[in-house]
């Protein structure tokens, strides 16, 4: 069934009935409303009521848990083809295989990208194998825009060394890194860009 446009005071949003119990479901984007609608997309109630996957709320066998935990082990398991970029602690196949896609990306950017870019990308590579976790206000890392977050700063910045020819390696070293609030963060970059 086509979702339904309802507006009522200048406030628009869509409904829909959720296909498991027959409630009505509100969206405020249509593209939104009609991709779940189309997918046969359940309510919240529903979808976390289990009666949709038959692995939930009963009793199994030992050899049911030991096939279940297999299918979902290595190459069958969903996460399995990103998991590699996303792990703490990479092996050196995996760090060989990240460089090379990286080469590729660099060959395919042209054969001469800008020299800021590429010493960028080394003080970047140099800052990632620094033990942050030792900084002072490592534990309220988070992302812009949020209240009390905090950012990982150059002290010296990237642009002022690549200026200067300072190497990437004293660049990236911790004793240049802190952590600064993300407000801060983000003015010190205009002021740099101002100049």
């Amino acid at each position: 069934m086509e979702p339904k446009r309802v507006e009522v005071d200048g406030v628009v949003w869509w409904e829909r009935n959720c296909p498991e119990c027959g409630k009505i479901i509100r969206h405020t984007k249509g593209y939104n409303a009609r991709k779940l609608s189309k997918a046969g997309s359940w309510c919240k109630p529903c979808r976390f009521s289990g009666n949709g996957n038959n692995f939930y709320g009963r009793k199994h066998s030992d050899k049911m848990k030991v096939e279940h935990s297999k299918r979902f082990s290595g190459k069958g398991n969903p996460m399995y083809g990103i998991g590699g970029m996303l792990g703490k602690a990479h092996s050196e196949l995996t760090k060989k295989k990240m460089a090379r896609t990286q080469t590729i990306w660099w060959r395919n950017r042209g054969a001469n990208p800008p020299a800021f870019a590429k010493y960028r990308n080394q003080v970047d590579k140099v800052t990632r194998n620094q033990p942050i976790h030792l900084l002072e206000n490592f534990d309220k890392r988070g992302v812009a825009g949020v209240r009390g977050a905090y950012h990982l700063d150059h002290i010296t910045s990237v642009w002022y060394g690549f200026q200067n020819n300072i190497l990437s390696e004293k660049i990236g070293h911790i004793s240049n890194l802190r952590m600064i609030p993300w407000l801060e963060n983000q003015k010190k970059w205009l002021y740099n860009e101002a100049k």
